[in-house]
């Protein structure tokens, strides 16, 4: 129809009618483009704001998660030392995490395959790569420790305590180390939590924010930063 009309009027050398269509036809596409284009922003908004909420909801149930781990396994080592130094024998104390031994990896993985590296800002996709890498290689580290748990301790746990100890009555050095590898986890699981903290608080602005959230930076306790992202752990 356009075409029909605008060959009309160059036929008739009507200028002003070719001029008019020409505007009509620009003005269509540029329309039709602009709409396109708006309708993709919207869509990139919308999928950044659901990619924000699945990984703040998943850093703050871990960080609620660890904090209960840390608060069992403190109160668990310390009835066990207080009964070792008071001159008793006890079994070991352990720490078992109730269902699966890792923590679920697919959080990062689905949103890796749903494009998360176009969302947001380099340095941003690295911290929140090295974080998930390193919770799952925890988690693997736990499962060392709770597989030593099932096969050396529970056997004779509350039966034979005597296989635990030396003659001199000291803990046997493979089940002392035992009890470290369960400290150093409870130690990181403390550090998992500073970090989910510093990685929420960068997805509040995650197109802005220049906080760090590297592991070196968060060992840095004397930093003023590190200490506000201690204040700032619910």
């Amino acid at each position: 129809m356009i075409l029909a009309r605008l060959t009309r009027a160059i036929r008739e050398q009507n200028w002003f009618a070719v001029a008019l269509e020409f505007v009509v036809v620009v003005a269509g596409v540029y329309s039709a483009v602009w709409i396109e284009g708006h309708q993709s922003r919207e869509a990139e908004r919308e999928q950044t704001a659901e990619v924000i909420e699945t990984l703040r909801g998943d850093l703050l149930n871990s960080g609620t998660i660890e904090r209960r781990f840390i608060t069992t396994i403190d109160a668990g080592l310390e009835e066990w030392t207080a009964a070792y130094e008071a001159g008793e024998r006890p079994s070991p104390y352990y720490f078992r995490v109730p269902g699966s031994d890792t923590a679920p990896a697919n959080t990062w993985e689905t949103l890796l395959s749903m494009g998360v590296g176009e969302v947001f800002r380099p340095d941003l996709v690295f911290d929140l790569a090295f974080f998930f890498t390193e919770r799952q290689g925890i988690g693997q580290r736990y499962v060392r420790y709770v597989e030593f748990v099932e096969d050396e301790i529970l056997p004779y746990y509350s039966t034979d305590t005597s296989v635990f100890y030396l003659e001199s009555g000291q803990l046997r050095p493979e089940f002392a180390a035992n009890l470290e590898r369960l400290r150093e986890y409870r130690n990181e699981a403390e550090s998992l939590i500073i970090w989910s903290t510093c990685l929420n608080l960068r997805l509040e602005s995650p197109h802005d924010s220049e906080l760090s959230c590297s592991r070196d930076f968060l060992q840095a306790v004397d930093d003023g930063e590190t200490a506000r992202l201690r204040e700032a752990t619910p």
